[in-house]
């Protein structure tokens, strides 16, 4: 959709920063994969320990997805030109404002 609104400089630079985000929400989405059996198996075994998962998950993960925004969206251009290369450093533009895409990840 993006093709028939942008020309295809425009649709590269964006595609750039949307791979930055997406490394993060693998990580998030494999830390969830791990965690959520080991949260049923709790659930069901050991209520207590349970909670203080849980506890600890809504404590650091925000920790964790609030720095991880910041930096990403305050060093986008650096981060761009280092994984990109400097032709793509315009993309950091879309990354400033993806990069809050990656706080809610880790909630």
């Amino acid at each position: 959709m993006l093709g028939r609104l942008a020309d295809e400089r425009e649709v590269g630079l964006f595609a750039a920063a949307v791979r930055v985000v997406t490394v993060f929400a693998t990580v998030a989405g494999t830390v969830a994969g791990v965690l959520y059996p080991r949260l049923a198996s709790l659930h069901a075994r050991d209520p207590e320990e349970f909670r203080r998962v849980v506890d600890r998950v809504r404590r650091y993960g925000p920790a964790a997805g609030l720095p991880l925004a910041l930096a990403t969206s305050w060093l986008a251009d650096p981060v761009i030109a280092a994984l990109f290369g400097s032709r793509f450093v315009p993309a950091g533009a879309s990354l400033r404002v993806l990069g809050w895409l990656v706080a809610p990840l880790f909630v």
